[in-house]
């Protein structure tokens, strides 16, 4: 299983917290001294299956993107950098998308090293706080 703390680039992780013998996670976002965790709904077993076909998904049409944002922001944050390495061209164009439909995203800005060693500052990263309703049924078809 790949570190979840190299997954997005940004060297933020997931914690697992287990409570009653279900796991539940959460991501930890650092805003200098202003700690805030922001909890990630568990997806059924339809939405996790439509996540993965999106993320495998090599179109390159903005419907596509979409799914596929929608797909990894479910994970938790994601900086630009990270989402153009799994084929989201515009990543800031596809995040106002998903706004526009009714999630709220916050965009936070952080520095991050790419994968050629190089820092970064002032890098979008983004993180879904809720996803608009009836969301998970156009993702279903956009990732078609």
């Amino acid at each position: 299983m790949a570190d979840p703390k190299k997954a997005n680039g940004t060297g933020e992780g997931a914690v697992s917290n287990v409570s009653g013998g279900q796991a539940k996670t959460a991501f930890q976002i650092d805003q200098q001294a202003n700690h805030t965790t922001i909890p990630v709904p568990v997806a059924n077993a339809d939405q996790t299956e439509a996540d993965a076909k999106a993320k495998r998904s090599r179109s390159t049409s903005t419907g596509a993107q979409i799914a596929k944002l929608l797909a990894f922001l479910r994970e938790g944050p994601q900086t630009t950098h990270f989402l153009r390495t799994q084929g989201i061209s515009h990543p800031g164009g596809r995040v106002n998308d998903l706004r526009k439909r009714g999630c709220e995203i916050l965009t936070q800005r952080v520095g991050t090293t790419d994968s050629d060693g190089f820092q970064h500052v002032n890098v979008a990263q983004y993180v879904m706080l809720k996803e608009a309703p009836q969301q998970s049924s156009v993702n279903q078809q956009e990732a078609k």
